[in-house]
């Protein structure tokens, strides 16, 4: 009876008991992290730290699946809880699975719910196993993490190996690119450099694989080289390849050469329009034309050894050399009396038909230097792109070794001469009389200045409203040279002229009351001049509008809206009105 009573019990109970066992059993898997350490010889010790939340206990082991059969597995491993505790556990081979790894608790019942982190060690020769293959004259490591069970936001990759001049670089298996997608991130030291690699979502049951292209004088393996090598030269010909050190040292001596001839040319240049201006040249380091090109182009070829041995300290050193050799200070204008004179209006054709000669080919200022100028910036952001395919921070060096053109163009410009001075003044007012002459208010003309043998000595635009104040001479729009450091440039001033003790005075005094006039052309004119906020072809513009707007006489035209008034100020003026619009110092006068 007893007897027939357990049977009947054992056929019940087991399949109750075991479905609330196997009911209060709940894991998952949520985060993981392997870290190669690769030594020289292509031996690596890897940890694999994966996280497993327990829901329901105990918890008795983990499968580990997708581990390479090379690998020697460590048996013991360590275990940590969320609450500081530490555990341990066995690992070992299943038999059914080579490629799975069983981690078996010593004391299940110590994991009963939380969070617990299996450290898992092994250690694999890559090159025995085939992970580290030739790829031209790199190497190319293959690895790839254990399959996660459940889906898991976040998997890294951490792969620390001996430094070498060109850092380790995530690539695309197919192709060889790097694979500027992923999220990497590196740190280099003198011994040691550290890939760090994140994959952002991992599914169910799938194996990260990251594929690195590796320095071929970071490893360096033991005996012959591993097979399926034999179409790609050993790490220690391309340490000493004698071909490949010639070919480099050939483009810097030539990359040198070409930017001290450079140097010496633009030397030249400047030198000859100083002497014809009768100014003395400024260059920022004051030495001879021949040491100037010599030590350019010394350390433009420096700068660029450096940079490709990493040495990115020295590269910038040696780059700031550069570019100071290069640049030059802006010459002193000269103070040359003018001679007799008189103003007349003209045609816009006869006004702005000047054309400017080329130019120097090494100055920006003129046309052919800004042609020149372009095609430069051109090339040098096609090969910058380009060099960001074979190393993240090579475009950023290439630009540091480049960065003599700046002042190579730029610096260094003589002032220019009277021909390529009334060009370029004649291609901006021809821009503001287009923008001007569409105001049916306000009446507007070349107005230049001619000389005893007929030619244009100065040019501006004259500017009267069609119904204006009496005694308003004219409103004057033009360009006043004023240097820079590097350079001179073309500022706007407007002139505003009007009759002593007259309605147009009495306006203007109005408009700005704390404007101080000057002496005119005549004993009875007074001139105010006004320099625009910002120097643009549409601030004069709408400046000159509004003076014209406020000098016109409301009598006779017909009422309109006044238009907004526009930011300006004076040059050296000693107050300003409310509306920021004070008198100034001779300028245009």
């Amino acid at each position: 009876m007893a007897l027939t009573t357990a049977l009947v019990c054992a056929w019940l109970v087991p399949a109750s008991a075991l479905a609330h066992v196997a009911a209060s059993q709940e894991t998952h898997e949520s985060g993981a992290e392997m870290t190669v350490r690769l030594e020289a010889d292509g031996t690596a010790m890897v940890q694999h730290s994966s996280r497993w939340r327990v829901v329901r206990g105990p918890l008795r082991y983990v499968d580990i699946s997708n581990v390479d059969p090379a690998a020697t597995v460590e048996p013991l491993v360590a275990i940590a809880s969320d609450d500081g505790r530490a555990l341990s556990g066995h690992a070992a081979r299943r038999d059914a699975d080579a490629r799975s790894v069983r981690i078996a608790l010593d004391d299940p019942h110590g994991a009963q719910r939380g969070t617990f982190t299996f450290d898992l060690r092994w250690r694999i020769d890559f090159f025995g196993s085939k992970g580290i293959a030739p790829d031209g004259s790199t190497w190319r490591l293959t690895l790839s993490e254990p399959s996660v069970t459940d889906g898991v936001d976040s998997s890294k990759t951490i792969i620390d190996l001996p430094s070498a001049p060109d850092a380790p670089r995530a690539i695309f298996p197919e192709t060889g690119l790097v694979d500027d997608g992923a999220l990497s991130t590196l740190s280099r030291g003198l011994d040691r450099d550290v890939l760090e690699l994140v994959r952002t979502h991992v599914a169910r049951g799938e194996s990260v694989a990251w594929t690195v292209r590796v320095d071929a004088r970071a490893l360096s393996p033991r005996g012959t080289r591993p097979q399926g090598s034999a179409s790609a030269p050993p790490p220690a010909a391309v340490r000493s390849d004698p071909l490949r050190a010639g070919a480099i040292a050939v483009l810097l001596v030539a990359a040198g050469l070409s930017f001290g001839v450079l140097l010496y040319r633009k030397a030249l240049t400047i030198s000859a329009r100083c002497e014809a201006a009768h100014l003395s040249p400024r260059p920022f380091v004051p030495i001879p034309l021949a040491a100037r090109g010599v030590g350019g182009g010394c350390a433009l070829a420096l700068s660029a050894g450096c940079g490709m041995a990493d040495k990115i300290a020295a590269a910038g050193v040696f780059a700031a050399a550069a570019v100071l050799l290069a640049a030059w200070r802006a010459a002193p204008a000269p103070k040359v009396a003018r001679g007799p004179g008189r103003w007349l209006a003209l045609r816009p054709s006869d006004a702005f038909s000047l054309r400017s000669p080329p130019g120097d080919w090494l100055d920006a200022g003129t046309q052919r230097g800004r042609r020149v100028a372009l095609g430069v910036i051109g090339a040098v952001g096609a090969v910058a792109m380009a060099l960001r395919h074979v190393r993240p921070e090579a475009p950023w060096l290439f630009a540091m070794d480049v960065a003599w053109l700046v002042p190579l163009f730029v610096t260094g410009r003589v002032l220019p001469d009277a021909a390529s001075a009334r060009a370029a003044v004649a291609r901006w007012l021809a821009r503001a009389h287009a923008s001007l002459r569409g105001s049916a208010s306000i009446r507007v003309a070349p107005w230049a200045r001619i000389t005893q043998d007929g030619s244009i000595d100065e040019l501006r635009l004259l500017v009267i409203p069609r119904t204006a104040m009496p005694g308003l001479v004219g409103i004057e729009l033009g360009l006043a040279c004023r240097r820079s450091p590097a350079a001179t440039v073309g500022m706007p001033e407007i002139l505003v002229r009007v009759l002593e003790s007259s309605a147009a005075s009495a306006g203007l005094a109005k408009w700005a009351p704390a404007s101080r006039l000057l002496p005119g052309r005549r004993p009875d004119e007074r001139v105010l001049l006004l320099v625009p906020a910002t120097p643009t072809c549409r601030a004069s513009t709408a400046l000159v509008k509004e003076v014209a707007a406020t000098l016109t006489d409301r009598r006779l035209a017909p009422p309109a809206a006044r238009p907004p008034r526009a930011e300006r100020r004076a040059v050296g003026a000693p107050r300003s009105g409310p509306d920021g619009t004070a008198a100034a110092g001779p300028g245009l006068c």
